[in-house]
């Protein structure tokens, strides 16, 4: 018995070489996102572990065996008794609507790679069961404040006045990109020099491929199966994303070809040299002395404090570097996260009156019902009201 998501070893043809075997594994792995196989593998553990509780067998599928493990999960959840009456440790309560959902996609995959494939989505009982816990269970689910423009100007203000000057640069650029583009906080920390191509009027930004807690994957690895080349215009202003990636491109470069950031009259600036060194392919120092060749920088977009090291951010330093920006400007941090640059992409793109299929080209959402769901989140003071003008003329209310 195995909770691992690769096709069991029973069927394959038993005279395989055992190296091929484990490519095989390791490239069904690779359809995937590691924090995603991560997930299914656990719900997959718990399954098991509840299986040989009840003294039932998990082999073969039974839709009865799966219908009442989801419904247990909605009474007790994880808080099964061991063998001496004890509570079992690290188990809670009842779980929400969304995390049975998320064990029924896990067992799917589990017997589909027990050699039982397209059972538990088309299963009627299934089906019937997971629409009453949906009547029968409160659906909470934590919404994050979609930050918006005059949330984003009040953050950056803070940045420019507080923060040291790689902290400013990096910090607006992380800002700025994910508020620009929509990213999810893994395309954006998953980001590489040669993912930004510069172009005279605009940024072309490539999601061929991210990093999802720490490990680098394939564009088949992204949430979306279409490859993606967000464009960022030059629009001016403090809140210019195009100028602040370039910024933040001038210190990565600077600082990865040992040139001095230093303004003091009469030598040349830093900036003067680092453009100096781009078209003459020569470092050259403050005083005059060639220090050697231009190498640009080729690392990851976003890193530490440490830029030598070049230790790429995780996805969650970008809600940590939100959050400090959000409760010097007067927000709850707890209202904050790594999804409200997105979320705040989509909010206001709407409220902007831009095209719904122009703004899930940009996010890349699979289907207009998840896009769907930032329009229900509008406060009703935001919202259109569609049905004004049906019924008679347009006049202004009374006084």
């Amino acid at each position: 018995m195995t909770n691992e998501l690769v096709p069991h070893e029973d069927l394959l043809p038993g005279n395989l070489r055992p190296e091929l075997i484990e490519d095989l594994k390791a490239t069904v792995k690779a359809a995937r996102q590691k924090g995603t196989l991560a997930a299914y593998a656990s719900d997959t553990r718990k399954f098991l572990t509840w299986c040989q509780e009840e003294g039932v067998q998990p082999l073969p599928f039974s839709s009865k065996l799966v219908a009442s493990y989801l419904v247990w999960l909605s009474r007790e959840g994880h808080r099964g008794r061991t063998k001496g009456g004890g509570q079992r440790r690290g188990f809670g309560g009842p779980l929400s609507i969304s995390s049975i959902q998320r064990a029924r996609a896990s067992l799917a995959v589990y017997y589909k790679f027990a050699g039982f494939p397209n059972t538990v989505y088309p299963d009627p009982l299934i089906q019937e069961t997971i629409a009453g816990l949906r009547h029968t269970l409160p659906r909470k689910k934590a919404k994050k404040l979609a930050l918006r423009p005059h949330h984003l100007r009040e953050m950056l203000a803070w940045v420019d006045r507080t923060a040291s000057p790689y902290y400013r640069a990096r910090n607006r650029a992380l800002i700025l990109l994910g508020f620009r583009c929509g990213l999810r906080r893994g395309e954006l920390v998953g980001l590489d020099r040669a993912d930004i191509e510069i172009r005279p009027d605009r940024l072309l930004v490539n999601l061929r491929r991210t990093t999802i807690m720490g490990t680098k994957v394939t564009r088949e690895g992204l949430k979306t199966d279409e490859s993606a080349k967000l464009p960022v215009a030059y629009e001016g202003g403090e809140c210019c994303a195009f100028t602040a990636v370039l910024d933040l491109l001038d210190w990565l470069d600077s600082e990865a070809n040992g040139i001095v950031r230093e303004n003091q009259l009469p030598y040349a600036s830093w900036q003067e040299r680092l453009q100096r060194a781009r078209v003459t392919g020569k470092i050259v120092s403050r005083h005059g002395r060639e220090l050697g060749d231009y190498k640009p920088y080729v690392g990851s977009l976003f890193i530490g404090a440490d830029t030598k090291n070049g230790d790429r951010l995780s996805p969650g330093t970008v809600a940590v570097v939100l959050k400090h920006a959000a409760l010097a400007v007067g927000l709850d941090p707890r209202d904050i996260g790594g999804h409200s640059l997105r979320s705040g992409f989509v909010t206001s793109s709407i409220l902007a009156g831009k095209s719904v299929l122009e703004i899930k080209k940009q996010t890349r959402h699979r289907d207009l019902g998840m896009l769907s769901e930032y329009f229900h989140e509008l406060e009703p003071e935001m919202r259109e009201d569609v049905g004004k003008g049906l019924l008679g003329d347009k006049e202004s209310p009374p006084k």
